[in-house]
């Protein structure tokens, strides 16, 4: 049964008084009704330069949070392990009034990681903003579940704080909620949603290095999988674009809100930085025991029409190379979680998940935690396990990554990494940080990588990043 603020205050005042709540976190949490839209308009009309947004169309999820109270930030070999603990520590320390929610509907810990989150404790140009593992706790938070969504407002309450000093701060949260919430259910948002986007006269791209060395580098690692140093490397490239006029990081993601309604739109804000993309692959997904994660790698474009794209998609299925491939991705996979857990259940055959431009082979994994005397573990700490998977590295990992971090002069930062969030309980869900580029004013920087087996072909591949970095360049200029 939901009450709304105005019944809230009085046991939210009431709390934030007492002496026990010196040196704790509080929250005040209202139910809402859930609006398309309304977290987008949260995201773009905060000054703050640490925000977080994830939106799933297609399930009707949202996850919008402004503002730092905490930030759990790491890097090095035991990074996640340290963020594990100290978001346990964190949640420990927090007490919310309000509404009755589900753990999913928050408050969430939100961010993400790079694709080497052992490196630390900074990542190199242009990545200077991001650290190799950040989560923050908001101190605004908006989470919708379909026709549902709740709005959490949080406040440190320093532990040598009087009351007097506690009801200030809470009277200042009970003010930032009213406003939040009112602007979450204001008016039309159809203006939101189909915002247009900043009008550029002029626009330039470049890769990061010419084609032919990009090409050279995919014979150099055909030549090492010939001979067995590895079976599979992913290998990644970027490009930059510069406008005249700065990017609208809110007309991009509702473009690509619109335009990917099957992946998860998603922004990490840090400073004057966006991190953002549209993910089609799940990492990992984490519910009580219960976990889930898929194998994305082959791929192949769409077809201008019906008979073309079944064409395009029965090739991609038939073809030997693609599905060997995928094939390294579920092997490895599957290796990665058998251990954890007690059933893992997966498809022998490969099934096609079509995009707007691209289409992939996917198979789906289910499996459920295996119980043991110790504590359950936690999504970051299943994560570590299989990230980064043969889909964004390679297999063998470490002669993969070893030859990447060799050959592939790319600081990658974010990119292929994961981006989500980490609930009280230990779950949460992290995509695969794809289709993405990093925004910083005037200026972009677009990255895709591609699947290289013995049997690739270099200038199929070459072909195969344009596409996927279509997703994002299509929404930065006029291509």
């Amino acid at each position: 049964m939901t009450r709304g603020l105005e019944a809230l205050a009085s046991d939210w005042m009431r709390l934030a008084r007492e002496d026990a709540s010196a040196g704790r976190v509080l929250g005040l949490r209202v139910a809402l009704p859930g609006r398309s839209g309304a977290a987008l308009q949260l995201f773009g009309s905060t000054p703050d330069d640490t925000r977080f947004y994830w939106d799933q169309p297609a399930v009707g999820r949202v996850v919008c949070g402004v503002g730092a109270l905490r930030r759990l930030e790491a890097g090095g070999a035991t990074g996640f392990e340290q963020v594990t603990a100290e978001a346990r520590a964190t949640y420990g320390a927090l007490e919310v009034v309000g509404d009755p929610a589900p753990t999913e509907a928050g408050p969430l810990l939100v961010g993400g990681f790079a694709f080497d989150p052992a490196r630390g404790p900074s990542l190199g140009e242009p990545w200077t903003g991001f650290a190799p593992i950040s989560f923050i706790l908001p101190e605004v938070l908006y989470v919708r579940d379909g026709e549902q969504a709740w709005l959490s407002v949080l406040a440190d309450l320093p532990l040598t704080s009087t009351a007097s000093e506690r009801e200030s701060i809470a009277k200042s949260v009970f003010e930032r909620a009213e406003a939040s919430e009112a602007l979450l259910r204001r008016g039309d948002l159809d203006e939101v949603l189909h915002r247009p986007p900043a009008t550029a006269s002029e626009y330039s791209a470049r890769p990061d290095r010419p084609h032919v060395v990009w090409l050279d580098t995919v014979r150099a690692a055909i030549d090492e999988m010939t001979v067995g140093t590895f079976e599979k490397v992913v290998l990644a490239r970027s490009l930059g674009v510069e406008t005249d006029v700065a990017y609208d990081v809110l007309s991009v993601l509702a473009a690509l809100r619109s335009s990917q309604p099957t992946c998860t739109t998603f922004a990490v804000t840090r400073g004057d930085q966006t991190f953002l993309g549209a993910s089609p692959e799940r990492l990992l997904l984490l519910q009580a025991d219960h976990l889930e994660t898929a194998a994305l790698a082959g791929s192949a474009p769409r077809g201008r029409n019906p008979a073309e794209d079944e064409a395009f998609g029965r090739r991609l299925i038939e073809s030997k190379k693609e599905q060997e491939e995928h094939a390294f991705v579920v092997r490895e996979i599957d290796a990665a979680l058998a251990p954890l857990c007690e059933r893992l259940r997966y498809s022998e055959a490969p099934r096609l998940l079509a995009l707007d431009a691209i289409q992939h082979l996917e198979t789906p994994f289910e499996g459920d935690l295996r119980r043991a005397s110790g504590p359950r573990p936690s999504l970051l700490e299943v994560a570590a396990c299989l990230h980064p998977t043969p889909a964004v590295c390679g297999t063998p990992r470490r002669a993969a990554s070893d030859w990447l971090n060799e050959n592939e002069a790319l600081e990658r930062g974010w990119y292929a990494g994961g981006v989500g969030y980490l609930d009280r309980d230990g779950g949460g869900e992290i995509r695969v940080a794809l289709r993405s580029g990093l925004l910083a004013g005037r200026s972009a920087r677009l990255y895709a990588g591609a699947g290289l087996v013995a049997a690739s072909d270099p200038e199929a591949e070459l072909a195969e990043t344009r596409l996927k970095l279509r997703t994002l360049l299509s929404q930065l200029t006029e291509i």
